[in-house]
């Protein structure tokens, strides 16, 4: 019986690794049973730690603005074959801020500017931006203003956590707006200012354009390629070679809910093993509206204690499936 453990983060508790690991050790608990660890990402915070796992690389750091335009140190990842990994929520991710800070009002990509800077300094092949997990819906407008033109001949590929439109009710504002503690109100404003940002008017209906609260549609504007993150990643690690060896695969997150299945990691995990022909469960700490997942206790302080009870519960039930 051989299980692979394949989570994504669970975004401010835990790593994809951190996950993986804590999952692996409850399996452990079964006799009878190998465990791997595959720890996957989509975008979101956690994919350069993926991919430097996978393929190594240079970490590298830069003094950037926060969303609030307070000084953060943001790690970049330098690949062997001068691809430049930079991941938004290391500069403006929803992390950095406390509970009561989160304002996508007034909350800035300034500092992505400022990080993208940084990395074209040490003159990148190419670029890998990972836009999920930030405190902004400001359509890369802060971004912007700090680039310039200096993107231009510089390919990039933006790694999309999520397959959503820039507007709509599926949009940035109005889907992660209050995920990012924007009030009623104000997602009805940031609705509103992203409209009113015609140079992104081309670009609104693209899968991924809402992604990182509208920056899809403003690196799309500035000429990058979107991509799907997940799928992006799943092959750099080789996923479906991992997968094909094991007889069930565990893969979850923070919250299942729609946008699990839009473009998210674990949504493209099972969507492969179904293609595999593989097992896979799927985990949630918290689970919404009755998707089919095993829901963790909800509790932050508890996640590893219960992604360990989950392995080990996996794993016996894996047996008895056999």
């Amino acid at each position: 019986m051989k299980i692979l453990a394949s989570p994504a983060s669970l975004k401010g508790v835990l790593s994809p690794g951190e996950a993986a690991a804590l999952l692996a050790a409850g399996i452990r608990r079964v006799r009878g049973v190998e465990v791997g660890e595959a720890p996957v990402a989509d975008g979101g915070e956690g994919t350069a730690d993926v991919i430097h796992a996978a393929l190594g690389g240079e970490w590298l750091t830069a003094v950037v603005s926060d969303p609030l335009g307070r000084t953060v140190g943001a790690r970049w990842l330098l690949l062997e074959d001068g691809t430049a990994v930079v991941e938004a929520a290391a500069a403006i991710g929803l992390p950095l801020l406390a509970p009561n800070e989160r304002d996508p009002l007034h909350a800035s990509s300034r500092g992505l500017g400022e990080l993208l800077l940084a990395t074209l300094a040490r003159e990148p092949t190419s670029l890998l931006v990972c836009v999920g997990g930030t405190a902004t819906v400001d359509g890369g407008v802060g971004m912007r203003a700090v680039l310039g033109s200096w993107l231009r001949g510089t390919p990039i590929r933006v790694a999309c956590d999520v397959r959503n439109p820039l507007l709509g009710a599926r949009g940035a504002a109005r889907v992660f707006g209050p995920q990012k503690g924007a009030s009623p109100a104000a997602v009805v404003g940031l609705e509103t200012r992203l409209e009113a940002l015609e140079e992104l008017a081309p670009y609104r209906d693209l899968r991924g354009a809402g992604a990182g609260g509208g920056l899809g549609a403003a690196f799309a504007a500035m000429g990058a390629e979107l991509v799907a993150g997940a799928e992006l990643v799943l092959d750099v690690i080789a996923f479906d070679d991992r997968a094909r060896d094991a007889n069930l695969v565990v893969t979850g997150e923070g919250t299942i809910d729609a946008t699990t299945f839009e473009g998210k990691a674990p949504g493209a995990v099972l969507r492969r093993c179904r293609e595999l022909g593989v097992r896979c469960e799927l985990f949630g700490g918290i689970v919404r509206d009755g998707y089919d997942a095993h829901p963790l206790s909800g509790r932050r302080a508890l996640a590893g204690e219960d992604l360990v009870q989950l392995g080990e519960e996996l794993a016996l039930a894996a047996l008895d499936f056999a």
